[in-house]
């Protein structure tokens, strides 16, 4: 190759990388403007705005104040329904404030126990009312948004409580027939629901008051006699824990879970008048390498005083040691435990 034809060639391929770096600014530079970090001598920069959003009307912002017959709301929205369902949230809010306020020296009783209203009660009331009668007192519209006054009438809403109230209490006591009549363990697994009712009951009590001259003691007794029958199923309850010799462990900690419940626990004796928790397992045992292994496959079943199976919890856990079978059991029956506790199965079982 000649002086010449070399010089010609180092050319080439500084030419070559003159264009490929040459492209790449380009490339940055349009990265760049489309990201809005340069602008080009010259060119105008300009910033995209947001649409304003349309000032409200002017009643708007002079609420008509709550009265001794109406509350009031207001709300927006992108459609009128949105907007209602807004205002009446508002009135919601200022009922919740109310009930708070006028309840907070009140006191329910239950068992004996003097006890504050909670304000869990007065949430789920406030959040159950149906505000199915309401008037739209103003509407307009306005570039897309919608705003509105709404009007609910304390003597209708106080007829819904009413009708609610007695629609419950009349649902509870058929619900009480039939808890009475059923097993223990069947009686355990509906306490909680039971328990909610009440205290629905008693929330709508405590609203239809604040709204009205309504007399709630009736209820509030009412909710206090039928909460100590739940009490009394829970302290009447004993469980009777069988259990095989491989899982003896599991069932030491399971007696000390119902103890920490109040629940009266018994290990011997026959199976009459008792919840029976039945513990049963199957274990299959071998070496792997210098590990000792135990699989258990874990039954639990639930069984009230007639016999009859409400739950079962089927588990196969394996426990691990270096030294013995005993101790990869051990192991494993904690593990299976530690389970049963995150499944949450005595909840589930009604206990």
């Amino acid at each position: 190759m000649t002086a010449h034809s070399a010089e010609v060639e180092k050319l080439a391929q500084f030419g070559g990388y003159l264009a490929r770096f040459l492209g790449a600014c380009v490339i940055a530079i349009g990265v760049l403007m489309n990201a809005g970090c340069v602008t080009m001598p010259g060119a105008h920069s300009f910033t995209q705005k947001t649409a304003a959003k349309p000032a409200p009307p002017s009643w708007y912002l002079n609420q008509p104040a709550n009265s001794a017959s109406a509350l009031y709301g207001k709300g927006t929205g992108a459609s009128r329904q949105d907007a209602v369902n807004e205002a009446l949230a508002e009135i919601a809010a200022g009922l919740r404030v109310t009930i708070k306020a006028e309840t907070k020296q009140r006191r329910t009783y239950s068992g004996g126990q003097e006890a504050m209203s909670s304000d869990e009660q007065i949430e789920a009331s406030v959040n159950a009312i149906d505000f199915t009668q309401y008037d739209v007192a103003q509407s307009a519209e306005t570039g897309g948004t919608h705003w509105v006054h709404v009007r609910v009438a304390k003597a209708a809403l106080a007829k819904d409580l009413d009708q609610q109230i007695q629609e419950q209490k009349r649902a509870l006591d058929l619900a009480f027939q039939r808890f009475l009549a059923a097993s223990a363990l069947a009686q355990s697994r509906e306490i909680p629901e039971l328990e909610a009712q009440l205290d629905q009951l008693e929330a709508n009590a405590i609203s239809l008051a604040t709204l009205t001259d309504y007399d709630r003691s009736t209820i509030t007794r009412y909710t206090a006699n039928h909460k100590d029958k739940l009490e009394r199923v829970r302290r009447n309850m004993v469980v009777k824990i069988e259990h095989g010799r491989h899982t003896g462990l599991f069932a030491r900690k399971l007696e000390e879970l119902l103890t920490q419940r109040d629940i009266k626990v018994v290990n011997g004796g026959s199976r009459s008048g008792k919840t029976v928790l039945s513990v049963k397992s199957e274990v299959k045992q071998q070496r792997y390498g210098s590990a000792y292994i135990s699989v258990v496959n874990l039954k639990v079943q639930a069984m009230d005083e007639r016999g009859k199976v409400l739950n079962t919890y089927v588990k196969t856990l394996n426990g691990a040691s270096p030294t013995n079978y005993d101790a990869s059991l051990r192991q494993a029956n904690l593990k299976l435990f530690e389970a049963f506790v995150d499944d949450d199965v005595l909840n589930t079982s009604g206990l």
